[in-house]
């Protein structure tokens, strides 16, 4: 099991370690041996125990003392050695040295060192345990001696003054986090020392080769009734030792560094059938037998009422403790509640996150960060590593808005660093945060300036600022478990939105490469579509000129050499209509292979009106039927002049085919664009417009929406091309009754034209 108060060494040799400690105590005093031993033997004779104990005044002297104490028959009346054995029995005595032995052997050792290990407590704490377990044993349905009973209370917990002793600094560490945390110190000891007090008692026993009972007691007194294991011999004792151990805790006599946990003492008596007066009785017993019994041990003899006010006192402290805990529970779940309540408007007010930018949660993120920690101006910012925008939102008691601005690259990428999530920091230790505080610094408040970071996944999305004395700053710092809680909620719901963002944008960006995808794919095929006309109409126009050729040359000879009017008429004719067929195939070959564009400097502004005049006299219009606008008179374009003079023929003639007429009316604009990088043509029309369809077709190859015999389909076509080959583009926009619009966009050119 790992523990923040593991220590560095491994746990098996940490163990092995503390047990090589624990059988480095001292033995017990030999003549306590020599008793066991002597009690132990069968051959043993009552002289042969009188002799151990008479060689040992001090043992002698409190054997005698315990007798004359004694509630049996003339014990007053004992003054020997000899008498005590005969009248106490061997088990009475061998017991009452044990424990004298046992106890002086820990009183010696470390007596002058300081601990939060409280000995002379833990001693009080194991009499009263001893005292208590003898009054159970007298009452107990089953056959157990009150002495052994007696003896195995007392010693039940030498685990901890031995681990004490092996460990002074390691156990004194040991019982001030059990005393802080106010948990049992057997868990405390797993987690410092990768064993416990029942573990080394133990193991004490068995190198002092204690009798079973108490070793059985010293291992498993914490072991309720139904978690003892099979095959103990003296479940009796243990059961008697736990009883009494969970009693006296609850009294609070003497301390065992043991705080309250598991059934209560009621519980336990219950559970072994004990009836309920059988505690109360003892309780009333318990002040004379503790007197009684710290003489043999050599305690202060008003141990027993000194213990007694202890508790009482220590039962008012505990009781005052509790209440001062529960009043600071109160206030700490009252916040909590606040904060949780805070947490789930934060969220609601996000609802599924849809819409909501990240400007939305830092105005909601700033007021319940002042509802919260009671400062009347605060600023909560938001800013992506990844992004130079930042949303920031003053909350104060007049109102609460959002600015969005940018700020610099190297500002915008910082990173977390070893900021923690929910503390209290500098404000000067977030760039982004410094930047804030350059256009709300003076609306926050003087310095010193703090941020309350928050941070997804190490990386920084934002925070709060706000201004703060040292008294301020405290109460705000007080609420350290509170902004844990929020700092993490509010950068949840940063993420949701800057997420939302990120999906506005790809689902934007997707639809506009999708449009340009498609229009590609329209592009490409139209691309191929006209190499694969202009191939064709490159092959067949090859192979008609040789017979065009003949044909022309043949009915012009025949002409020459007839005299009949007659047949020189038709000769004529073929020789016209060949003629017609040679142009057809020429136009055929100038759109298959156009001639590369002789680009220069071209200003359109002059360009365009010249062209346009001619053909209106060319095609005998009127001059309001031919008007021509230009918004600027210096835009300059690099085009072949020649081919852009026949793409504005094209689209002056198929306009004006469109037209009644009488009525054509067509106008000519040339213009920037808005973003100054294009030139923009717009020719205009008045005639019976198109439909959808039509207009997709319309620069088709050998397309014609027109009568038959109007044309060829090839005037829109060869436009496009060689408005294409210039490095312009030609849009047509049209609708039935509403005439015809095409612009032509061809890139400006930065210099005037030469």
């Amino acid at each position: 099991m790992s523990s923040t108060y593991a220590t560095s060494a491994p746990r098996p040799e940490r163990i092995d370690l503390i047990l090589h400690q624990l059988d480095q105590l001292p033995t017990l005093p030999q003549v306590a041996i020599r008793v066991l031993q002597a009690t132990r033997s069968e051959g043993s004779s009552a002289r042969d125990v009188v002799n151990i104990i008479s060689s040992d005044q001090s043992l002698s002297t409190k054997i005698l003392s315990l007798v004359s104490k004694a509630s049996v028959g003339s014990a007053r009346n004992v003054n020997t050695v000899d008498q005590a054995v005969v009248l106490l029995g061997f088990e009475a005595v061998r017991h009452a040295v044990l424990s004298v032995a046992v106890f002086d052997t820990f009183s010696k050792m470390n007596p002058a060192r300081a601990s939060r290990f409280d000995r002379e407590a833990f001693w009080r704490h194991s009499l009263a345990v001893a005292c208590a377990a003898h009054l159970i044993a007298e009452r107990w349905p089953g056959e157990v001696d009150p002495e052994v009973a007696w003896v195995c209370g007392l010693l039940h917990d030498i685990g901890k003054v031995a681990l004490d002793a092996c460990l002074p600094k390691s156990y004194d560490r040991v019982a001030a986090i059990a005393s802080s945390r106010r948990v049992s110190i057997i868990d405390v000891e797993q987690e410092v020392l990768g064993l416990d007090h029942t573990m080394a008692g133990k193991r004490l026993a068995q190198r002092w080769q204690l009798p079973d009972g108490i070793a059985e007691c010293v291992w498993l007194h914490h072991h309720t009734p139904d978690m003892l294991p099979d095959g103990i011999a003296h479940p009796d004792l243990v059961q008697i030792v736990n009883l009494s151990d969970t009693w006296v805790r609850e009294q609070r006599l003497g301390d065992s560094g043991t705080f309250m946990g598991g059934p209560s003492s009621a519980e336990l008596a219950e559970q072994l059938n004990l009836p309920a007066d059988h505690l109360a009785a003892i309780a009333k017993q318990m002040p004379a037998l503790i007197a009684q019994r710290a003489e043999l041990l050599g305690l202060d003899t008003s141990v027993s009422a000194e213990m007694y006010a202890q508790a009482v006192e220590g039962a008012n402290v505990e009781l005052a403790r509790m209440a001062g805990d529960l009043a600071t529970s109160n206030r700490r779940m009252t916040m909590q509640n606040r904060t949780l309540d805070a947490i789930n408007r934060l969220h609601g007010e996000s609802g599924t996150g849809a819409g909501r930018s990240p400007g939305d949660v830092c105005r909601s993120a700033a007021s319940l960060f002042g509802e919260l920690s009671g400062l009347p101006q605060v600023t909560a910012f938001a800013c992506r590593a990844d992004g130079e925008v930042c949303y920031a939102s003053l909350a104060d008691e007049q109102r609460t808005d959002v600015e969005v601005f940018a700020v610099p690259d190297e500002i915008g990428s910082a990173s977390a660093g070893d900021i923690s999530m929910g503390e209290i920091v500098p404000a000067q230790s977030s760039p982004t945060a410094q930047a804030v505080l350059e256009r709300f610094g003076d609306r926050l408040g003087p310095a010193p300036h703090w941020l309350l970071p928050f941070v997804r996944d190490g990386a920084p999305l934002g925070g709060i600022l706000f201004s703060a004395g040292a008294k301020a700053l405290k109460q705000v710092q007080a609420l350290a478990r509170e902004w844990a809680l929020f700092a993490p909620a509010a950068a949840i719901e940063l993420a949701r939105a800057y997420d939302y963002l990120d999906m506005e944008r790809l689902q934007q960006g997707l639809a506009q490469v999708n449009r340009h995808l498609k229009a590609t794919q329209k592009a490409m095929a139209r691309a191929r579509s006209l190499q694969m006309v202009a191939e064709m109409a490159g092959g067949a126009a090859h192979e008609m000129n040789n017979p065009l050729a003949v044909i022309s040359g043949r009915a012009e000879l025949l002409a020459r050499q007839t005299h009949d009017e007659k047949t020189r008429k038709g000769l004529e004719i073929i020789l016209d209509q060949a003629h017609r067929c040679s142009g057809i195939v020429n136009e055929l070959m100038d759109f298959a292979k156009p001639e590369a564009p002789q680009k220069q400097r071209v200003n359109l502004a002059k360009l365009i009106p010249d062209t346009a005049e001619k053909w209106r006299q060319e095609a005998d219009l009127a001059p309001d039927q031919l008007t021509v606008s230009i918004s600027d008179r210096d835009i300059n374009t690099d085009v072949d002049p020649e081919q852009i003079r026949v793409v504005l023929r094209e689209l002056f003639k198929n306009a004006l085919e469109a037209c009644e007429p009488e009525q054509a009316r067509l106008e000519v604009n040339c213009a920037r664009d808005a973003s100054d990088e294009l030139a923009v043509v717009t020719v205009r029309d008045n005639g019976c417009g198109m439909d959808a369809d039509v207009v997709e077709k319309a620069a088709d190859p050998f397309f014609s929406h027109k009568p038959s015999g109007r044309g060829r389909g090839l005037g829109l076509s060869r436009a496009m091309r060689w408005c294409e080959i210039n490095g312009g583009h030609l849009r047509i926009d049209s609708r039935p009754g509403e005439g015809t619009q095409v612009w032509l966009h061809f890139p400006l050119s930065a210099d005037p034209p030469v």
